[in-house]
């Protein structure tokens, strides 16, 4: 099964970055922020007799 891993750990310290901030008092409108995720091909979705480029 192929899926796409998170960086969890990028989000949770934007995430506490950003409320930090807010209870600092800094105002304004809501960021978009962008994460690359990364695509996570597992054994099981890599064609017989072929390598993963890992």
């Amino acid at each position: 099964m192929t899926t796409m891993r998170q960086p969890t750990y990028e989000l949770g310290s934007a995430a506490a970055r950003l409320l930090l901030e807010r209870i600092g008092g800094e105002q304004g409108p809501g960021r978009e922020m962008v994460f690359q995720p990364e695509l996570a091909a597992r054994q099981s979705s890599i064609k017989r007799g072929t390598r993963s480029a890992s």
